[in-house]
Formats: C-alpha cells, sequence, structure tokens
C-alpha cells in the first residue's frame, strides 16, 4: 500500500508528541512493507531530517509562515504526490497544509484519515481565528475524512462537535519504542536532588494545554499526602506561574 503521511513537523523538538507519533508511525509503515512518503515543511529541522527515515520517501517544504505553518509549495508536485498514494493520513488539525492536502485528497479521489491528536477543543490564543478557520476549512476536514482517528476514549468526543459521532471514531493510542529505552539503570533522584520518599511525577511541556496547574491545584487540596510533586519538562509559559 502507497500511504502519505502529512505533518507540518517532524522534529519532535519543535512539533512535540503528534511529530514523535508521525515518525515513528512512518518507520513501521515502511518495516511492514508498505510504500511510505512522508510530507512536512522545515520547522525545526535546520540541521537535517532526523535519522530513521531511510526506507520512506521523504518531502520537504521550506516555510514561508512561522506563525501559521504556511508553506511555499508547488501545486502539481502536490497533486501527483496525493494521487500516487493510496491513502492520505493527516496529523493535527490548525495548519495550511491538511487544508491544501485533504482539498486535493478529494479532488483526486484518495481517501483521507484524519488524528487531530488532541487539537479538536478550541483551546488557548487566537480563539477567533481558530474559529475562522473552523468555519471555512476545519470541520469539512473533518467531517469529509474516510476515517477518524483518536489517541485515547476521551478524545472521541472531541468529535462530536464536529458533527462525528464518537462511535465512528477509530482510537489508536500512541506506542512506546521499546528500542529507545535505555537498558542500564539511572540515579534520577540524586540528578534531580530529590530526598528519598514517594512522588507525583508530570512529565510533559509545561504548558495549559497539558494541565499542569490542575494537577498542583489537586495536590494542593489533597490531605495527608506523603508525596512531592514533580514537573519535568520544557517551558512554554507556565514555569513560572507554577512556582508561585
Amino acid at each position: 500500500m502507497k500511504i502519505l503521511n502529512v505533518n507540518p513537523y517532524i522534529c519532535s523538538l519543535s512539533g512535540g508528541g503528534t511529530a514523535d507519533r508521525t515518525f515513528q508511525m512512518c518507520r513501521y509503515q515502511a518495516q511492514e512493507g508498505h510504500e511510505v512518503s512522508l510530507l512536512s515543511t522545515n520547522m525545526g529541522i535546520e540541521a537535517g531530517v532526523p535519522s530513521g527515515l531511510e526506507d520512506v520517501q521523504v518531502h520537504i517544504m521550506p516555510c514561508i509562515n512561522k506563525r501559521f505553518l504556511i508553506p511555499k509549495f508547488n501545486w502539481y508536485k502536490l497533486r501527483q504526490l496525493v494521487k500516487n498514494s493510496d491513502v492520505v493520513h493527516l496529523m493535527g488539525h490548525w495548519n495550511f497544509l491538511n487544508v491544501i492536502i485533504a482539498h486535493l485528497a478529494q479532488q483526486q479521489g484518495v481517501p483521507y484519515v484524519v488524528c487531530p491528536a488532541g487539537a479538536l477543543p478550541i483551546f488557548g490564543r487566537s480563539k477567533i481565528l481558530k474559529r475562522i478557520y473552523n468555519f471555512l476549512y476545519g470541520k469539512k476536514i473533518i467531517q469529509n475524512a474516510s476515517l477518524c482517528i483518536a489517541i485515547t476514549q476521551l478524545e472521541t468526543e472531541h468529535f462530536e462537535a464536529y458533527g462525528v459521532p464518537s462511535e465512528s471514531v477509530k482510537i489508536i493510542p500512541n506506542g512506546v519504542d521499546v528500542q529507545k529505552i535505555p537498558n542500564k539503570s539511572c540515579n534520577a533522584r540524586g540528578e534531580i536532588g530529590l530526598p528519598r520518599k514517594p512522588f507525583i511525577l508530570f512529565l510533559g511541556r509545561l504548558n495549559k494545554i497539558k494541565g499542569p496547574d490542575l494537577l498542583l491545584e489537586a495536590y494542593k487540596l489533597t490531605k495527608n499526602l506523603q508525596h512531592d510533586l514533580v514537573f519535568v519538562g520544557p517551558d512554554e509559559g507556565m514555569l513560572h506561574e507554577l512556582q508561585e
């Protein structure tokens, strides 16, 4: 099967979990014998495409607007890329690349699936722009997909606001690449400077969409809990608030 995976990000350092999910999906689809292509932008890959995609046909476009992830593209080449695919897989939701490829897929009669990866709720900044995007393109992309994919059971409810019943959504959880797990012990407590007592670990971006503030509030309300609370992750605007 010829599979085209689409994500504006392919570097997990800049694109987070969705980029890593796309990266791993491309690798394992290729290992299963499929003919896999990846369409992305150059966001976060100044040093080149991450290693591990040697068996994947990678198509990188320069990003001319980093704020809205608008790529510089050749319409004819993209149309041929979609036309030569058996199925297209769109990752994420709030990006111009999905608009282009979803349109071309429908135009060419190529089925596409979409995995927003938790991005469907209108949250955070640019709420007005997101509502306009949904009105013009976003809802149509979700509604016209051959299949909608959720990462968790909770996420299936997000599709209902877009006119897709939760029972019509396929759940495909994130996997774990066991080859990346180091086969050695480590002294995390010593490196971080934690006392010898149990602790609750938050591991992820310090961003409101990840809910570290909710965990902190719940922790404060818990009585007689003999655990520390540890946050580990890159700061995306919440470090000072959490420290306060």
